[in-house]
């Protein structure tokens, strides 16, 4: 993907486990993605998304 394909990516992590939440989230960054919140529930993504502004959603789809 090109930089500026990556640039107008704004994403957010939905992730039970904090360990591999800030694996993904570390990897995307190094990778030069922007990462506009980080949720550990789908309650708290919920919250989320309406205050982020972001147009890109990667969530683990086995949570409690």
């Amino acid at each position: 993907m090109e930089d500026s394909e990556k640039e107008a990516l704004k994403i957010v992590v939905v992730e039970d486990s904090n360990l591999a939440r800030k694996s993904i989230v570390d990897t995307l960054e190094q990778e030069g993605y922007e990462i506009v919140g980080e949720a550990p529930s789908a309650e708290k993504a919920m919250t989320l998304l309406q205050s982020s502004g972001c147009n890109c959603l990667i969530i683990d789809i086995v949570m409690p």
